[in-house]
């Protein structure tokens, strides 16, 4: 019979390779308010991958005057064409997350602050200088933007700063059901247990971890292989390699690592699950922490006029002080996009809605997580998150963002990797059970000793 170490090893060796490339890229993937994602380039990569970067694009517009001119807005910065599409020139590098025009005057909501296009064309630092913009709205002779998804400001159109605040809701207006497929995805993507930042320092502990154990394994490998063939004596190292590779944090680290690896193969395959977890409905009383606070949640804002909101998880909350908030409507509010006094929002996982004269309605024929709404030709128009298919600029090369996500999800190699994700991920839960029951039979000999 196998001994339950040897499965171990040649389970690591089988799929170190694949192991590192998804834990490295899942570490960065969590942090892609980092610029550097964004301004590292690569030339000789998959089409796949250069294709990826067209869904960094987060704004657009064309302007009404003249349907030549558009701007076009992303994590690549602000790019310019005069000539309908046909070729763009970088205005603005910056990475940006929002473009929104208001009486002519262009802004965006950038990773290091506000920026507005004055009317010689040169793009200007408005306001909130180094700080993260997550989401913005102009309407009104008001600035409303969201900083890193915890505060909400507000500005006047000079820039000047005229109420930050910390939004709090209520507990008792964030009891709503989720549905599993949120809760997997939340889980997979370090948002989906504890509020503020706790969900991500998990994940990175748990993939920092991964990283150290297969590491730190292959050198005992190696190690004893040099011991075994006499090559030299490693004894000493690998007691002590052993110390440092089997301990309570690894342990510890395998609970994280188990729920990433399981919601990774549902998410793989997410065409086949999400219907039926999407049907699977988890009530308050089982949610888990992160759902009852929702403190640094906001994806989306917007401001009529008269009343500021804010679209989390849960759905959309409106505030006419900014101190009192409501539950307003049901649905993950991705992004909001105002056109005089119609709202157009934009879910993830949950349906697309407009707000007009007729209340709240389900928006037919957009793309789901579309990324802006403006006018083209006098009807309204989508810039689509998954499938863009608007003039836009043209890259030879590709972010390292997109070369990590792609690696991360399999399309680098082609669609059938992630079957090979699946064996990575199956492989690493009988690493993590057999590594946990093996450090168990360490320790009860370490003790009898």
């Amino acid at each position: 019979m196998v001994r339950l170490s040897k499965l171990h090893k040649l389970g690591a060796h089988a799929v170190v390779f694949m192991l590192l490339i998804l834990s490295i890229s899942g570490f960065f993937l969590n942090h892609k308010n980092w610029d550097f994602l964004y301004s590292t380039t690569f030339t000789t990569v998959p089409k796949s991958v250069i294709h990826h970067d067209s869904s960094l694009m987060d704004g657009y517009w064309i302007d009404p005057l003249d349907e030549n001119h558009i701007v076009a807005a992303g994590k690549r910065g602000v790019f310019e064409s005069t000539t309908k599409g046909r070729d763009f020139k970088q205005v603005l590098a910056v990475p940006c997350n929002a473009l929104k025009s208001y009486e002519g005057i262009l802004y965006v909501a950038t990773h290091a602050g506000v920026y507005r296009q004055e009317s010689s064309g040169e793009w200007k630092l408005l306001g909130l200088g180094r700080e993260y913009i997550n989401a913005m709205s102009v309407y009104a002779n008001q600035i409303f933007a969201s900083i890193d998804q915890s505060q909400v400001v507000v500005l006047d159109l000079e820039g000047k700063e005229l109420q930050r605040i910390v939004p709090v809701i209520n507990s008792s207006e964030l009891e709503h059901d989720i549905t599993l497929a949120r809760l997997i995805r939340d889980v997979h993507y370090g948002r989906g247990l504890f509020d503020g930042i706790w969900s991500l320092i998990i994940n990175d502990f748990a993939t920092i971890m991964v990283s150290f154990l297969l590491l730190s394994g292959m050198v005992m490998s190696l190690l004893i292989y040099q011991t075994r063939k006499k090559i030299a004596n490693r004894g000493k190292s690998i007691r002590m390699i052993l110390k440092i590779h089997a301990t309570s944090l690894s342990v510890l680290a395998a609970i994280p690592l188990i729920l990433i690896a399981l919601s990774g193969i549902l998410l793989d395959h997410s065409k086949l699950f999400t219907p039926f977890l999407k049907l699977v409905s988890i009530s308050p009383a089982y949610q888990p922490p992160v759902y009852h606070q929702l403190s640094a949640d906001i994806w989306s804002v917007d401001y009529d006029g008269k009343i500021y909101r804010i679209g989390n998880r849960h759905g959309i909350y409106k505030s006419h002080d900014l101190k009192e908030w409501s539950f307003e409507n049901s649905g993950f509010a991705y992004k909001m996009v105002r056109m005089d006094d119609t709202l157009y929002v934009s879910g993830m996982g949950a349906p697309n809605r407009i707000l007009d004269k007729n209340g709240w309605n389900k928006l037919e024929h957009a793309p789901h997580m579309f990324k802006d709404a403006f006018m083209s030709n006098e009807a309204i128009a989508y810039l689509n998150g998954h499938k863009n298919t608007l003039p836009s600029p043209h890259f030879s090369d590709a972010t390292l963002y997109s070369v990590l996500f792609t690696l991360h999800d399999g399309s680098f190699f082609g669609d059938w990797w992630a079957y090979v994700n699946d064996i990575t991920a199956i492989t690493l839960i009988f690493l993590l059970i057999s590594g946990t029951i093996l450090w168990m039979r360490i320790k009860r000999i370490l003790k009898v000793k």
